[in-house]
């Protein structure tokens, strides 16, 4: 794997302060991170901010934070202990079934400019998300294998939290690049994506439009 101007400047740090560490390149970019002072406080623990093109398998079990937009949305409702959360109990003491709480499973399709990525996001069935398609998100979480599934690099992120971003601190220039790009990666997206991505970006849907195949309410790469 080639490294990154970055992940060269992450290995050097690890030489000089780490030695003992210094091919953990995983952990490199958590200390380097917080040396440079990048990384996000929350009560959950310490996030690196990436790209999601810079997400890799070494990086299985890091809290990460990215930015991006909902590309797709599947939720799927179901009873769970209220304690381990898990549909079939593991607590030392079963907890009674009419004791279990509605438990939302989310799975989200999330961009950003560089690439997409899975997520899945857990919330208790009544409680009100605000997510759909099109709204632009900060996700905090752990990366893992797509379905723990180590046999394939496919990788997701299991959220601890998601925040909706305020849709009012526009972005300047490069607009129409940055939607194709994003159809490019992600192949498929729905049209109304395509033209919340433009708004976004103060992009002409049409302009886009004509660089890929649209039909049944989707835009081909």
């Amino acid at each position: 794997m080639s490294l990154s101007d970055e992940d060269k400047k992450v290995l050097e740090f690890m030489e000089k302060h780490y030695p003992q560490y210094k091919d953990n390149l995983a952990l490199g970019r958590l200390l380097y991170s917080k040396y440079v002072g990048r990384v996000a406080k929350s009560i959950e623990g310490d996030y690196m901010k990436v790209k999601i093109k810079d997400l890799d398998p070494e990086m299985v079990g890091t809290n990460v934070e990215i930015r991006g937009l909902i590309g797709n949305i599947e939720e799927y409702t179901f009873k769970a202990c209220p304690i381990c959360r898990r549909k079939e109990c593991r607590c030392a003491k079963p907890v009674p079934e009419d004791q279990l709480i509605d438990l939302k499973r989310i799975r989200l399709i999330v961009g950003d400019e560089s690439d997409i990525i899975d997520v899945l996001y857990f919330v208790e069935g009544k409680q009100d998300h605000g997510l759909e398609v099109g709204k632009e998100v900060v996700v905090k979480g752990r990366l893992k294998y797509f379905y723990d599934n180590r046999a394939t690099n496919r990788l997701e992120i299991l959220a601890n939290r998601i925040e909706l971003v305020e849709q009012n601190d526009g972005v300047s220039g490069g607009g129409e690049a940055i939607v194709i790009e994003f159809i490019r990666k992600a192949k498929k997206v729905h049209i109304d994506v395509v033209k919340k991505l433009c708004e976004r970006h103060g992009a002409d849907p049409e302009f886009v439009f004509k660089y890929f195949e649209v039909r049944d309410d989707y835009v081909f790469a």
